[in-house]
């Protein structure tokens, strides 16, 4: 039995996708099954926003990468889902609007958070073309 999603070549390497934005909240029953079938990192998920951060395993749950005030984050999120089926999708909560990109010192702060948990991804084997 091929357990691949139709179209999915079996056996073919996941590909990781971060997604920077205002976090990821599809419905309740979405998202218990997205997480179950392993197509949400959940371990590696989070929010970067600044009262966000896990503080003695508790998370604030108002800025909790699971939350998206804005609904953008969802989107493209749900597109990703949908679009790449086979994808490993890491959710990154960076901001909580629009109105957080006028802000100038946003890119910097968020690029050192990132860094901060990042690890470099090295390949192994070698392209087909």
């Amino acid at each position: 039995m091929n357990d691949a999603p139709r179209g999915c070549k079996v056996g073919a390497e996941r590909v990781r996708i971060a997604v920077l934005d205002t976090g990821f909240e599809p419905p309740d029953t979405l998202m218990v099954n997205y997480e179950a079938e392993g197509r949400i990192n959940v371990a590696q998920s989070r929010s970067f926003l600044a009262k966000g951060e896990e503080t003695a395993g508790e998370v604030n749950k108002g800025l909790d990468w699971r939350k998206d005030s804005n609904g953008h984050g969802t989107c493209v999120g749900q597109i990703l889902l949908d679009v790449a089926p086979m994808a490993d999708i890491h959710i990154a909560r960076v901001f909580e609007s629009g109105k957080d990109l006028s802000n100038p010192e946003l890119a910097p702060q968020v690029q050192e958070k990132i860094s901060q948990v990042s690890k470099p991804v090295y390949r192994t084997k070698t392209p087909r073309y």
